[in-house]
């Protein structure tokens, strides 16, 4: 979870974990007091989690990261739905509050749908970093930026003994903005993917890539 990245603890002067589960509830909690030049740091990390169905789960994680005049906490939920043994749809929604001279707030939300079929499979993804999003507990690398892309898979297969054994196809398309500009106009950034991968008889594989992309300089390149 990118939400949660224990490293930012750097040094530890006290602390303590917990976890438990009791039928389908899992929960896990961490505290740590970090020592940081100025003023030390308190970190307070919660998970909650409940499995249902099959193998679907559901819950929220919650940080928060208390160094005086700073202070930044993150809330979102999640659930993964696995249905239909070949499929599965994957949501997060929540926001982050920070405040030290100012305070302001920002959503994170994520959407993917994944097919994953011997003949055929996609994978379906957005997800959403507001302009101010922060998360001091966690690892985010980049925010005010709207990803997301579409992939499109078929593989036919050759009879046992046969020179062709497989061959796939995947194609692609991918979108790159700025967190208010989607929606409102084109990407930023953006590439359009064809791939081709053969396998032969004897361990043999050949395969084939194109690509045009559109780069944030607005120069258009065909690799």
């Amino acid at each position: 979870n990118q939400l949660v990245y224990t490293r930012r603890i750097a040094s530890p002067i006290a602390g303590g974990k917990l976890a438990a589960k009791r039928g389908r509830w899992n929960l896990a909690h961490m505290t740590a007091l970090d020592q940081l030049p100025g003023r030390d740091a308190l970190f307070n990390v919660s998970r909650v989690r409940a499995d249902y169905g099959d193998s679907s789960t559901a819950g929220f994680v919650l940080t928060d990261r208390d160094q005086g005049r700073r202070r930044n906490t993150v809330l979102a939920a999640d659930t993964r739905l696995v249905f239909g043994r070949l499929y599965f749809m994957r949501a997060q929604a929540g926001g982050s509050r920070t405040g030290d001279a100012d305070t302001h707030t920002a959503p994170i939300w994520h959407l993917e749908l994944d097919r994953t079929g011997r003949a055929w499979g996609f994978n379906h993804r957005i997800t959403g970093i507001g302009t101010d999003f922060e998360s001091d507990a966690g690892y985010v690398p980049r925010n005010d930026v709207v990803d997301a892309h579409t992939f499109n898979r078929a593989s036919f297969y050759g009879a046992p003994g046969d020179l062709l054994e497989q061959i796939s196809f995947i194609a692609g398309a991918r979108g790159i903005w700025p967190y208010r500009e989607f929606a409102s106009r084109g990407p930023a950034e953006s590439a359009l993917e064809l791939n081709a991968e053969a396998r032969l008889r004897g361990g043999w594989t050949v395969g084939a890539e194109g690509a045009r992309l559109k780069l944030a300089d607005g120069r258009e390149l065909i690799d």
